[in-house]
């Protein structure tokens, strides 16, 4: 019988199977997805954890790095669906989806 569990962004159900059935690929695809995070953008997001208001050019002269490079890691970040805007460019900032995920704890 399966088991169901919701939650406010999402719903799980999850199915009871033989473990000879059972396929292990969740430590490739967990891999995977942070090979794609590189040093740069855990960069980026401990700063927007520290200030969320960070602008591209503020991130840039912390970071002692072009804006263009920190604009291509944002980018990155955003279509990986890591971070997204909200709001707009001068009063907006920026949101971590899953923090814990994502962020080193301090």
């Amino acid at each position: 019988m399966p088991k169901y569990y919701i939650n406010p962004t999402d719903i799980m159900i999850e199915f009871d199977a033989p473990q000879r059935l059972v396929i292990d690929n969740f430590s490739k695809v967990t891999n995977k997805v942070n090979d794609r995070v590189n040093d740069t953008m855990n960069k980026i997001l401990e700063s927007l954890y520290d200030d969320p208001g960070y602008t591209i050019t503020e991130l840039a002269n912390i970071m002692k790095m072009s804006r263009k490079s920190i604009s291509n890691n944002i980018k990155k970040l955003k279509d990986l669906g890591i971070i997204e805007r909200v709001g707009n460019n001068k009063k907006g900032y920026w949101k971590i989806k899953d923090r814990r995920r994502y962020v080193k704890s301090k």
